[in-house]
């Protein structure tokens, strides 16, 4: 009887530490990726039928498997989306959206880029204001 505590301790002590380093690996990736958006510049205003080019660049030292790229209006409506399924550990995005659409009333859009850094989905995501005018 106490030989069979000992073993289920010792299997729910080693499950519980395996677990946690997990969640320390994954921690670590997030911390050793990033996003770094170039393009559209700081500052610069959009007006109707300006092309938008999206410059980044998504690092990893593990490795990324795919990116996503969104622009949504002010109420949260997409306006423009891409996903690429790629794998490396520096990749480019690089990217344009022309700005046709009639919004009702002059605000910022908001870039969105999201990378998976992992098989099991974990992500870090990136935002930048456009604005319009």
């Amino acid at each position: 009887m106490i030989r069979s505590i000992l073993i289920f301790s010792s299997a729910f002590v080693l499950i519980a530490s395996i677990s946690c380093q997990k969640n320390d690996h994954n921690h670590e990736l997030v911390q050793q990726a990033k996003i770094d958006i170039n393009s559209p510049p700081d500052g610069k205003v959009y007006g109707k039928g300006d092309t938008i080019y999206i410059d980044a660049r998504i690092t990893s030292t593990e490795g990324i498997h795919g990116y996503s790229v969104q622009i949504l209006s002010p109420v949260g409506t997409t306006l423009y989306s891409m996903e690429e399924h790629t794998h490396g550990t520096d990749i480019r995005v690089d990217k344009y959206w022309v700005y046709n659409t009639d919004l009702s009333n002059s605000s910022d859009l908001q870039l969105i880029i999201k990378a998976a850094i992992n098989h099991e989905g974990q992500k870090i995501e990136k935002q930048k204001n456009i604005f319009i005018k």
